[in-house]
């Protein structure tokens, strides 16, 4: 798994990017056809005396995931959140009794949900650094970068805040896909869409004058 290229003389260096798979199961297709391409690129830099720094990653976040805990354990997870009005509903000692239960049933709800997210990316990335060294990948297994890392989360923060410091990042409206089910936004990839008929029709008059009796 040795990632450099010993015999570098002109200490000319070659980066590779990896664009982090979701750690929600085992590689498909996609990812054989990703990594190997990336490989194949790796390889061929080392044959011409660069020394080739690939350290692959594992994205640790997004629906992907929480989808397959939502096929696991058969519920939508995307419904535990803590209910608004029970933190505002101050009427009487009962409601705020039965409030407390309520959001502290939720909290531990969601504390459950994110642990099985993080058991399901763990295995995840063990089974797929499996599978890219059978595929005869060579990169640096051994120091994967992972978006759940709080390093990681850290880096992304601080360059946030960067751009943000040098008005790079400004508010506007925008459309976005929506699913009504996860309760969240979608990426356009994210997307998928069938060919169905519809027999209903729609037909437009105009309307000369209104006239209404009382």
């Amino acid at each position: 798994n040795n990632n450099n290229n010993n015999n570098n003389n002109n200490n000319r260096i070659f980066i590779i990017n990896d664009g982090p798979p979701f750690a929600n199961g085992s590689i498909h297709l996609g990812h054989v056809r990703n990594k190997i391409m990336k490989d194949i690129i790796a390889k061929f830099k080392r044959m011409y005396g660069y020394t080739v720094h690939f350290r692959p990653g594992f994205d640790c976040h997004g629906l992907p995931i929480e989808h397959k805990i939502q096929q696991n354990h058969h519920f939508n997870t995307f419904k535990l959140k803590l209910n608004r009005k029970s933190l505002n509903n101050n009427n009487n000692n009962n409601n705020n009794n039965n409030n407390k239960i309520q959001i502290n049933d939720n909290i531990e709800n969601i504390i459950n949900h994110i642990s099985s997210c993080r058991k399901l990316v763990i295995s995840s990335i063990e089974s797929q650094i499996k599978d890219f060294k059978k595929l005869g990948i060579l990169a640096d297994w051994n120091n994967s970068y992972q978006t759940m890392q709080s390093n990681y989360e850290q880096m992304v923060i601080h360059c946030l805040a960067n751009l943000y410091e040098r008005n790079f990042i400004e508010q506007k409206y925008k459309l976005v896909p929506w699913c009504c089910n996860c309760r969240t936004t979608l990426a356009n990839a994210e997307i998928e869409s069938k060919i169905c008929s519809n027999f209903s029709s729609y037909v437009f008059f105009p309307i000369h004058s209104i006239q209404i009796n009382n």
